[in-house]
C-alpha cells in the first residue's frame, strides 16, 4: 500500500523487528499499532509490551501496551506521525482495540 510500511512478523519469537529506523521524510499520515499474532490465551496487555519513539536530539517518547484490558484485545494502536514533520509530529493514542485499523490518523 502506498505511505504504509508493513512489519509482520507473524513467526513470532526473536523474529520480528526490534528497531525501525526511518530517516526518508514522506507526505503521508503514519499509524504505528501492534497486532497480536499469537492467538494465545495471554492478552496483550499483559505481554509488557513496549514502544519508543527517539527523537534526532535524543529525545524519547516512551508508550507502554496499557494494561486496562481485560477482553483479550489484539490490536494496540500507539502513535500517528506526519510523516512530513516527523518526531515533533507525533500523537500518541495508547488504547486497544478489537478494530483492525481502517481510517486514517488524525493529528
Amino acid at each position: 500500500m502506498v505511505g504504509h510500511r508493513r512489519f509482520s512478523p507473524r513467526q513470532g519469537g526473536d523474529n520480528g523487528p526490534e528497531t525501525i529506523t526511518w530517516t526518508a521524510p514522506d507526505t503521508y499520515i503514519h499509524l504505528v499499532y501492534v497486532y497480536d499474532y499469537s492467538g494465545s490465551d495471554t492478552s496483550l496487555y499483559e505481554s509488557g509490551a513496549h514502544v519508543d519513539f527517539y527523537g534526532p536530539d535524543g529525545s524519547t517518547i516512551p508508550v507502554d501496551v496499557p494494561t486496562d484490558d481485560t477482553q483479550g484485545q489484539r490490536y494496540w494502536y500507539v502513535a500517528c506521525i506526519d510523516g512530513s514533520v516527523g518526531y515533533s509530529s507525533i500523537n500518541v493514542l495508547n488504547y486497544l482495540s478489537f478494530e483492525a485499523p481502517d481510517t486514517v490518523c488524525e493529528l
